[in-house]
Parts: C-alpha cells; structure tokens; sequence
C-alpha cells in the first residue's frame, strides 16, 4: 500500500478563519522510471557501459524494469547485458552493464538501442514516458584489403580457361563486391567471355 499522509484543512468564510480542521488521507503518486547511461560508445574489446535506471522517489517494493534491446549490433556475438535492472525497495537507483565482445570482424557502424520494455513493483511504478538511450561500439580492426590473383598466365583460345580469385585480407562481417575493369587488344565476348564480376 502507499504511504498515508496526514494535513490540516483550513476553512475560511471571507471574513475570518474558522477553527474548522480535518484530517484527510493522501495517497502519493507512483513514481515514474527514467533510464540513462554512462557513455555514449563502448570498445569492441571488453568495453562497458552502465545502463542506471532511477526512480523519481523511493518506493516500499522491489521495482523490476525489463530492458528491449534493438539496433544492428547483435547480442551476444557483439555485445553482452548483465541482467535486466532491479532496483531495491529503499533505493532509487538500478543498474545494468553492457560489455563488447571482440571478434575479427570490420564491423562499421554498429549501434546498440535499448528501450525500457516493462516496468513492475516498486509501488505501481511505471515508465517516465518513453526512455530510450543508444550506444555505439567503436571497432578495434582494420578494414580488410583485396588482392587478385590468377591461375594461369595464359588459355586456349578454343575454351581454355583461367580462374580470377580475389582475396580478402580478413573476414568481413558483409558481402564484398569487387568489380573488374577489363583492357587490352583482346576484345570480349569476341576473343574471350568473363563469367561475372
């Protein structure tokens, strides 16, 4: 139940103050949660940072807050969440811990959204409108290059073939594309065919 506050009514009649007083109960407001973090960007390679969500006044009950996690980062193989937040009854304060995880990977761009998904306990606690904080990972690696290669130094005109292998440095986390630019004085589709970019 919610605190009970007691106050004093004074009425007036225009004229002066009668000596008329009650006593009312008063129930206070649920308190509202807010989420902040402690940074805007985490490393890659074991960085953290701290999710805190705060109460706008102490509560007699546990306030559980349930955190939805979104963006193109993937948890787990980009990044890890401690737990959902608890804040204790008492307390106005909980937190959370998100923490890159290191792979080999050009990863550009990766962000992490997190939204309050559920609030519950804490005195009928809800959510202060819709809080909603983003955090990006900073890559630790390189971006790969691309080499070419072939297996022959020459074909038969009359369907021989040489193979084009184009390699990357390092894995990448997306497709790459590499297109060709053909020259000489052998004309394709005449002299010879290319099966594809």
């Amino acid at each position: 139940a919610g605190t009970t506050y007691y106050y004093k009514l004074m009425a007036t009649d225009g004229v002066d103050s009668s000596a008329l007083s009650n006593e009312a109960n008063a129930t206070p407001l649920a308190p509202t949660v807010s989420l902040s973090k402690s940074g805007a960007s985490l490393a890659e390679n074991g960085g953290t940072v701290t999710l805190t969500a705060t109460l706008s006044a102490a509560a007699l009950a546990n306030t559980s807050v349930i955190l939805s996690l979104s963006g193109n980062a993937t948890i787990n193989s980009d990044y890890t969440l401690s737990d959902n937040i608890t804040i204790n009854a008492g307390a106005i304060t909980g937190t959370a811990t998100l923490t890159g995880v290191n792979d080999a990977f050009n990863d550009d761009g990766e962000q992490i959204i997190v939204d309050i998904a559920a609030v519950s306990g804490g005195d009928g606690a809800s959510e202060n409108g819709t809080q909603q904080q983003t955090v990006n990972i900073i890559d630790d690696d390189a971006a790969p290059t691309v080499s070419l290669s072939k297996s022959g130094a020459s074909l038969a005109e009359n369907g021989g073939t040489v193979t084009l292998t184009a390699t990357l440095s390092a894995a990448a986390s997306a497709n790459t594309s590499v297109t060709l630019s053909l020259s000489g004085n052998a004309t394709i589709n005449s002299d010879y065919t290319l099966s594809d970019n």
